[in-house]
């Protein structure tokens, strides 16, 4: 039977992972405040090495105010891959 991880289990297993190595800062974007939904995230460690960089396909809709902040368009998004996506092919 296959298991199906949720994309917060996805998030916190890489995250935990690199706890284990190193501290790292986690900066995401959002569709905005209300259900928000992750359009772009970055991880950098303490030394400030950039582990991941990248944007985000997200789930939830943009709000008009969020893409005022980061001006992100819906055609920026639309090509780039699922949060649980991103975390299982950067896994190891």
């Amino acid at each position: 039977m296959k298991i199906l991880l949720t994309p917060k289990d996805v998030l916190k297993d890489f995250v935990d992972r690199q706890i284990e190595q190193n501290a790292i800062i986690i900066d995401t974007e959002t569709t905005g405040l209300i259900n928000p939904g992750v359009c772009e995230i970055a991880l950098i460690d303490l030394q400030g090495n950039v582990l991941l960089d990248t944007l985000v396909k997200p789930r939830a809709s943009m709000s008009n105010e969020a893409r005022e902040i980061h001006g992100l368009s819906d055609q920026q998004l639309d090509s780039a891959p699922f949060i649980e996506e991103i975390f299982i092919e950067n896994k190891d």
